[in-house]
C-alpha cells in the first residue's frame, strides 16, 4: 500500500527509516469536500470573528513514536477553539508561536521509544496559528469519538462533580480510547446547546457593561436562566441514560434496579434544583 506524502514526511521527521513501521494514519478518512461541509456548519454556529472565539474541525492522527511500548495513535476528529491572538497574554507562548516549528525543536530517540518536548505549544497549534494568518491561537476543546457525539477534552470542576454524582468517571476519556465517529448530528446537538449558552452569557455581559437597569428579581431570573442553559449543556454531555445504567449495575446484587433508577432520578432533580437556584452543587452524594 502506498504511503501518503504527509505520512512519509512525518516518518522522515522522526527518523523512521521504514515508514511502514508507524501505524499512524495521517490522511483524514473523509474527502476534503466533506471536511469543508463540516467546517461550514461550525462557522454557521460560531462565526469567525476577531472579537470572540470560534471552532475548527481538525483531524488528529497521533504521533509516530512510542510511550511504554505503545504507538501514540489517536486518529480522531477534534474541535479546536480558536481564540483571537490579542487574548493571549503569555509572552512565552507568543514567542513559541512566532518561533521555529516544535517538531524541529523536540528531540526523538532513534528507536522511537521516547520524545523530549521543549515547547509548551504543540505542532498543531503552531500550524493553525499560521493557517489563520497569525490571527488565532488554538486550544483543543472537543474530541469526536464514542456514540453520543464526543466530549470535551477536559472537564471543568462542575462537570467533574456532576459526573461523580452520576457514577461516571470524572476525567474525560483519552482521545482514541472510544470508537471512531464522524462530525454528524450528534456533535451538532451538543454545539447548539453551547451556542445558546454563549449567546446568553454575551447578552448578560453586554447588559452589565452598558449598566442596563434591572430589578433584583429580573437579575436573579436571568442568572437562573443562564444556569439552566449551563446545566442542559452538562446533562447532554453526561449522557444520563448511561449514568442510570451505571448505578443500576452497581447495586444489582443488593436492590431492585427500578428502585435505584427512581432514587437516582429524585436525587438528580434535587441537585438540579439546588444548582439552578444558587449556582452551587451542594453536598452531592457520589456513587
Amino acid at each position: 500500500m502506498l504511503l501518503s506524502d504527509a505520512r512519509k514526511a512525518r516518518a522522515r521527521l522522526v527518523g523512521v527509516t521504514d515508514a511502514h513501521q508507524s501505524p499512524v494514519q495521517y490522511d483524514p478518512p473523509v474527502s476534503a469536500s466533506e471536511h469543508a461541509v463540516w467546517q461550514s456548519a461550525l462557522d454557521t454556529l460560531f462565526p469567525v470573528s476577531d472579537e470572540a472565539s470560534h471552532f475548527r474541525v481538525v483531524w488528529e492522527p497521533g504521533n509516530a513514536w512510542m510511550v511504554d511500548g505503545m504507538w501514540q495513535v489517536v486518529e480522531r476528529w477534534f474541535l479546536y477553539e480558536m481564540f483571537p491572538i490579542w487574548t493571549q497574554s503569555d509572552e512565552g507562548v507568543l514567542e513559541e508561536l512566532d518561533g521555529p516549528p516544535p517538531h524541529a525543536l523536540n528531540r526523538y530517540r532513534s528507536d522511537l521509544q521516547d520524545v523530549a518536548t521543549v515547547t509548551t505549544i504543540t505542532q498543531r497549534q503552531w500550524d493553525l496559528y499560521r493557517e489563520t494568518d497569525r490571527r488565532f491561537f488554538a486550544r483543543p476543546y472537543w474530541v469526536i469519538q464514542g456514540d453520543i457525539g464526543g466530549h470535551k477534552c477536559a472537564y471543568a470542576t462542575a462537570e467533574r462533580t456532576l459526573r461523580k454524582f452520576a457514577g461516571l468517571a470524572p476525567d474525560a476519556p483519552l482521545p482514541g480510547t472510544l470508537d471512531y465517529a464522524p462530525f454528524d448530528a450528534r456533535v451538532v446537538r451538543h454545539l447548539h446547546h453551547l451556542a445558546d449558552l454563549r449567546r446568553f452569557r454575551q447578552r448578560l455581559h453586554a447588559d452589565r457593561r452598558l449598566r442596563v437597569a434591572q430589578s433584583k428579581a429580573q437579575r436573579l431570573g436571568r442568572e437562573r436562566e443562564a444556569r439552566a442553559l449551563q446545566l442542559r449543556w452538562i446533562e447532554d454531555e453526561i449522557d444520563m441514560e448511561a449514568a442510570r445504567a451505571v448505578r443500576r449495575e452497581a447495586v444489582s446484587q443488593n436492590a431492585d434496579p427500578r428502585r435505584v433508577d427512581t432514587d437516582f432520578s429524585r436525587e438528580w432533580e434535587t441537585t438540579r434544583a439546588t444548582f439552578l437556584e444558587t449556582g452551587r452543587l451542594g453536598a452531592v452524594k457520589p456513587l
